[in-house]
């Protein structure tokens, strides 16, 4: 499903106490559980190359969270910061304390790699078709229409798929680490012609 946002009302002085989408809703119902869980387990020996980066990704959201201070009210900072925490910091601190072995990171980046080639078939539909499928749900939920969806590249050009991206350029980054992912199977799939359907499939979600 898209991630649609519909703000989540508050009391008082505060209007909303922030927007939730399906992405934030799965990520506090499981991913929320699951960092108290590896919380409590400790850190592990296999995790301690990430310190590095650790510290790098939480320099980058506290520039980014002090930025938005600069011309955002308070409630507005405060709400951008949680957005941080639950959008990047969490995934990627269940990522990468659940992923310990070879095997495990294998098995996420092939369910990657399968999610994106069914959201590569259902962008070139939206691209031959000219029409975007995810759209519809925005008027059966009630939302409003941010920005004008149905995009084309040049006068009278080719449909802009999104898919369930809600962004045509976001749909190009994670179709272009889908087709790397799939390429580092290469070996794994012992079929050449399954690997080559998939590879196909990809390229052509990317176009």
């Amino acid at each position: 499903v898209p991630g649609f946002e519909q703000p989540v009302p508050g009391m008082g002085l505060i209007n909303y106490v922030f927007d939730i989408n399906h992405v934030r809703l799965l990520n506090l119902a499981i991913l929320l559980p699951a960092a108290l869980r590896l919380s409590k387990d400790g850190p592990l020996p296999s995790i301690e190359p990430w310190k590095i980066i650790d510290r790098l990704l939480l320099a980058y959201l506290l520039f980014s969270f002090v930025h938005r201070g600069t011309f955002d009210s308070a409630t507005g900072t405060l709400r951008f910061g949680f957005y941080l925490w639950i959008d990047i910091w969490l995934p990627y601190f269940v990522l990468t304390r659940s992923l310990r072995t070879e095997k495990d990171l294998k098995e996420c980046m092939a369910a990657l790699v399968l999610a994106v080639s069914i959201t590569a078939v259902i962008a070139v539909f939206e691209t031959t078709r000219y029409w975007l499928v995810y759209e519809s749900l925005r008027y059966a939920l009630q939302l409003p229409e941010v920005l004008p969806m149905y995009l084309t590249r040049g006068e009278g050009g080719a449909l802009r798929a999104n898919v369930t991206s809600l962004n045509a350029i976001a749909l190009g980054y994670t179709m272009m680490i889908g087709l790397i992912f799939g390429l580092a199977f290469s070996k794994a799939v012992t079929s050449r012609w399954q690997f080559y359907l998939l590879i196909g499939v990809l390229v052509g979600g990317l176009i």
